[in-house]
């Protein structure tokens, strides 16, 4: 079971200060209440990396995820993010990016097929929003791991349904 809990800042619903998601998230690992945890990656470095050593010592996983709402970075700034991800010790790292145009979903494709030859951790890289729902599709053709669907209304921006996506998904299993 992977346990997400999205600030505000990262999309979600709920205005919680550092020390306020420090502690859900301590009382989700002390309790073993998940298998994988989605950690977010605006926080300071110490908390990342205190609840990072706390979910690995009770085996529990860790994505750690960076949503940038306001545009796609450049290509340098990806790789770099995801690097730094897997250098806090992350399981998984993931990265959504909201693209401007259908040029932003190319840069961050290419980023994930550079990355995922170099890293030895697994990436989720995934373009938001209506251009980007190609990459929800092809993520894997560029060695994102996973993509996201729903199975009611969508949490993200151009997040497409279950049925929707496995029949796009198709193509790529011949």
């Amino acid at each position: 079971m992977l346990t997400t809990f999205r600030t505000t800042g990262e999309g979600g619903q709920l205005v919680i200060d550092e020390q306020a998601y420090m502690k859900l998230y301590q009382s989700i690992i002390e309790n073993q209440l998940t298998d994988m945890l989605d950690i977010e990656d605006h926080f300071n470095e110490a908390t990342i990396s205190r609840l990072i050593y706390l979910a690995h010592r009770h085996n529990i996983s860790v994505i750690l995820s960076a949503h940038e709402f306001q545009g796609t970075p450049p290509e340098l700034e990806i790789i770099n993010i995801l690097e730094q991800m897997q250098s806090q010790n992350a399981d998984i790292a993931k990265i959504a990016a909201m693209p401007r145009k259908f040029k932003d979903v190319l840069t961050l494709m290419k980023a994930t097929s550079i990355e995922s030859e170099k890293l030895e951790i697994p990436i989720i890289a995934i373009s938001m929003g209506h251009l980007g729902e190609i990459s929800r599709v092809t993520a894997p053709v560029f060695g994102s791991v996973m993509s996201f669907a729903t199975v009611g209304d969508a949490s993200a921006p151009g997040q497409m349904d279950i049925e929707t996506l496995r029949r796009e998904m198709k193509i790529f299993d011949k």
